[in-house]
């Protein structure tokens, strides 16, 4: 192919123009120094010696990075409304178990479990429903960001189970933390449910409470043993 000085101008402006468009369209697409290296390859075409092998072979290259990347965007939109639908799918299934289950209890149509049980199920449940937000925002963030990407399948699929494990244990955390204070257990309350909530919405916090709570419970019996 003969290439002339037009031709390669044209090339690199068309592409520029091409991605600084799409980029006003889609929040989740940037250049990645795309504008830039293409700015350089045109002001080589400027000089009194231009060199078009070269600036057409870097067109060429920038060309292929950004149909992939218009690929990998493309894709990520495509999995996002599918993974997003399905959390929303299970945030729903959730609201109905509770609603199923106090109108069951509304209707007396089975025995009520005794207070330490309810509490736990209420604690996984609430650890459940953070977790579950906890998966939509991360979601949106990742579509946002246009990093979205199959790696977080199965922090996906355990989340929900994860988020009730979370919950359950920090209801217990804080029964324990509660008897140490004041040598009695308080089972119910709005802060234990808010306190398992949490939990499953940033388990990263929750584990990190946990290690430095585990670390003080630790370090206060070594003292009184002592």
């Amino acid at each position: 192919m003969q290439l002339d000085l037009q031709m390669v101008t044209s090339a690199l402006d068309g592409l520029a123009e091409d991605i600084s468009m799409r980029l006003g369209q889609e929040q989740a697409l940037t250049d990645q120094g795309m504008l830039k290296e293409l700015e350089g390859l045109r002001k080589t075409l400027e000089t009194a010696a231009p060199d078009l092998i070269g600036a057409y072979y870097g067109y060429l290259q920038i060309k292929e990075r950004y149909d992939q990347l218009l690929a990998r965007v493309g894709w990520a939109k495509r999995r996002f409304w599918k993974i997003f639908l399905l959390q929303v799918g299970v945030l729903v299934v959730l609201l109905a178990l509770a609603l199923g289950y106090e109108w069951g209890q509304w209707q007396h149509l089975w025995t009520p479990v005794s207070t330490g049980s309810g509490e736990a199920i209420a604690w996984i449940w609430w650890g459940s429903v953070g977790a579950t937000l906890s998966a939509l925002h991360v979601l949106y963030y990742h579509r946002l960001q246009g990093t979205l990407s199959d790696s977080m399948d199965a922090w996906l699929a355990a989340k929900q189970l994860s988020g009730g494990v979370l919950g359950l244990l920090s209801g217990i955390v804080l029964q324990v933390t509660a008897y140490g204070a004041t040598g009695d257990w308080h089972t119910q309350g709005v802060l234990s449910y808010l306190f398992a909530f949490l939990a499953g919405f940033s388990e990263r916090r929750f584990l990190t409470y946990l290690q430095k709570r585990v670390g003080q419970l630790t370090q206060g019996a070594e003292q009184k043993n002592g």
